[in-house]
């Protein structure tokens, strides 16, 4: 058994990261032989039945953990924390782009004790510049496998560091089910209601404005049709947090439909159960779309990154569903929401082989561990 540093977007108030964090604990328990996790963050969610898990940050308010005291004061304590781990496991989300951060977890790999460094699950760049795209190939030569969750991500691993060995696998949370023992509650009654989940803009509020604006328009069209909007806060974060642009949108629409506005909650296992109660969802944000995923629950995609289109494209989400940019004209995202409620929505990618496909990460992560060369058969195999 040994220790495992688990090094994410940790701990922020986000449901698609406290899904990772739990599929990742998971893993690391289930085929790593971990007996403890060592986990960057200040505080976890509600994760019951995982691997033991140390936060190694110290609780900070969330409106000072940009602050530069703060940051400085975490960055010792990832070193600190890595010495004496045996290895260093990089768990999902897009965490691979800015020189600054790279240039942290270079130093975190080579603290710690032991080797056999992982990335499952992840976005790779775009990078903020040359830099950046250096340290990352300095860093990626340390690993042992990349598994990438998209093929852009996994031509940049490869170009960075043909020796690696990489793979295309999938997101992690198609395993969240598995990892917590939880089924989406789509059994009980009826479904009912439309989700939505937006995305705050942290440099341009008027886009923001622009979202809301779109969205009240679209509902405006036929909102006697609609029994319930739910709001669901993905990002509890004080400063950049959902709970704003959600309050706003309320306003704009209180008058013609009834509204239920959820904050935070976190334990992702409570969130993925209320999503699969819904009859439809609107889903700014990438993992309230792949949580409607895993509840099979009718989704309109709205992208405001490249990792939005290219869940869309691995999903193979119709093209009626899927809307390039997250303040599209109300008449568009009426009939895509249209499209998505009467059927024409569904995935072209069966929930099963997604379930396969994150759990590629696993496998292929467990056999790099005991041998460079035989990861490298098994990814070709794999291919």
């Amino acid at each position: 058994m040994s220790k495992i540093f688990l090094s994410g977007f940790y701990g922020m108030r986000n449901t698609g990261d406290d899904a990772l964090l739990a599929v990742s604990a998971w893993g690391a328990q289930t085929y790593l032989d971990a007996d403890s996790c060592r986990v960057t963050a200040g505080e976890l969610p509600r994760l019951p039945g995982l691997a033991q898990l140390s936060p190694i940050f110290r609780p900070a308010p969330a409106a000072h953990d940009h602050d530069r005291g703060v940051r400085m004061e975490r960055r010792l304590r990832s070193f600190g924390a890595a010495l004496g781990t045996r290895r260093v496991l990089f768990g999902g989300g897009s965490v691979f782009h800015t020189h600054g951060d790279l240039r942290d977890k270079l130093i975190v790999t080579r603290c710690s004790g032991g080797s056999g460094h992982l990335a499952l699950g992840v976005g790779v760049g775009p990078f903020r510049d040359t830099r950046a795209e250096r340290t990352c190939a300095e860093l990626f030569k340390r690993f042992a496998f990349i598994g990438t969750r998209d093929a852009e991500s996994l031509e940049i691993a490869r170009t960075l560091a043909p020796d690696t060995p990489s793979a295309q696998t999938f997101d992690l949370a198609p395993l969240l089910g598995e990892a917590l023992n939880v089924a989406p509650d789509t059994a009980r009654g009826t479904r009912r209601g439309i989700g939505i989940a937006l995305c705050k803009d942290e440099h341009a509020s008027d886009r923001d404005a622009r979202v809301v604006d779109s969205i009240a328009r679209a509902i405006g069209r036929d909102a006697g049709a609609i029994d319930e909007i739910v709001l669901i806060d993905f990002n509890g974060h004080e400063r950049l947090g959902d709970h704003p642009l959600h309050r706003a949108l309320a306003e704009r629409i209180a008058s013609s439909v009834p509204i239920r506005h959820l904050p935070y909650d976190p334990n992702p296992a409570a969130v993925l159960k209320t999503i699969g109660r819904l009859r439809g969802m609107v889903a700014m944000r990438l993992h309230a779309a792949v949580f409607a995923y895993l509840a099979r629950t009718p989704t309109v995609l709205l992208s405001y990154h490249p990792k939005c289109m290219g869940w869309a494209r691995d999903a193979r989400l119709p093209a009626a569903v899927v809307l390039d940019r997250p303040d599209p004209a109300p008449e568009a995202l009426y009939a895509a929401l249209e499209a998505a409620l009467t059927g024409g929505g569904k995935p072209g990618l069966a929930l099963p082989s997604a379930i396969a496909a994150a759990r590629q990460n696993w496998l292929l992560a467990a056999r790099a561990v005991t041998g460079v060369g035989t990861v490298r058969q098994a990814v070709r195999a794999a291919l």
